[in-house]
């Protein structure tokens, strides 16, 4: 059971020290997405047998990859926000024993 708990533990803190990580792939996702979407879109009134669907589909899973980015974003700060109302309401001391009085809670 501490191995579980050690384990989410750790996964918490590596999602909220990798917040920003995972909004500046969302930015950068779309400007490549509005980027790539801008030349398609040029080479095509250029050319006029140029052929949208792969591209377009390219830039719908850059899109998405994107908004999978920003929600993981969303995910690390509302953990990062939860984890510092629990540390402000719960000591770390007595949170790490499992009882609020710092027992290990056997009798």
């Amino acid at each position: 059971m501490a191995g579980n708990v050690d384990s989410n533990e750790r996964f918490v803190r590596a999602a909220v020290r990798r917040k920003n990580l995972f909004l500046s792939l969302s930015i950068a996702g779309v400007a490549v997405a509005l980027g790539l979407a801008g030349w398609t879109l040029h080479r095509k009134w250029v050319e006029p047998d140029f052929a949208l669907g792969l591209r377009s589909v390219v830039i719908l899973l850059i899109l998405l990859n994107s908004r999978q980015n920003l929600r993981q974003y969303r995910y690390a700060l509302a953990l990062e926000r939860l984890t510092l109302r629990a540390e402000r309401i719960l000591p770390q001391s007595s949170a790490r024993a499992g009882a609020p009085d710092g027992s290990d809670g056997r009798q």
